[in-house]
C-alpha cells in the first residue's frame, strides 16, 4: 500500500452488521474444517480442482480476516471506557476472528495434502 493509500475505517455503527458477518464466516468455516477432516481421515480420493478451489477460498478467507481483525483493533483502541458492552463484542468477535483463521489454516494445510494424495497402487491421483 502506498502512502497516500488511506483505508476507509467504518463506524461504530457497522458493529451489528460486522458481527454477524462473523458469527456466520465461524458457523461456516467450523462446518467446512470438519468436513475436510472426514475427507482426511476416511482417505476420499477426490478431484484436484475441488481441493483446489478449498484452498483458494480458504486463502482468500485468511486475507480477508487480516481486515476484519484490523478494524475491530481499531474501534477496540478508540472506544471509551464506560462502553463496556462494545467493549465485550468487540473482545469476544477477535477472539472468533483468531479462531477463523486458525481453523482456515488448518483447512488449507489438510488441503494441500490431500491434493498430492496417491493410490494405493502408488499412481497418483489425477481424477
Amino acid at each position: 500500500m502506498s502512502e497516500t493509500e488511506i483505508y476507509n475505517w467504518l463506524g461504530l455503527e457497522a458493529l451489528p452488521l460486522f458481527s454477524a458477518s462473523i458469527e456466520i464466516m465461524e458457523s461456516e468455516t467450523k462446518q467446512q474444517h470438519v468436513y475436510t477432516l472426514h475427507l482426511e481421515r476416511d482417505q476420499y480420493i477426490i478431484d484436484n480442482n475441488f481441493v483446489i478451489r478449498i484452498i483458494c477460498y480458504y486463502q482468500t478467507q485468511l486475507n480477508k480476516t487480516m481486515f476484519y481483525y484490523a478494524q475491530l483493533r481499531r474501534w477496540n483502541d478508540n472506544l471509551n471506557d464506560d462502553n463496556e458492552a462494545n467493549k465485550n463484542t468487540i473482545t469476544g468477535l477477535l477472539e472468533k476472528v483468531e479462531n477463523i483463521q486458525k481453523l482456515s489454516q488448518s483447512i488449507i494445510k489438510i488441503a494441500n495434502v490431500l491434493q498430492f494424495k496417491k493410490f494405493k497402487c502408488g499412481r497418483p491421483c489425477i481424477c
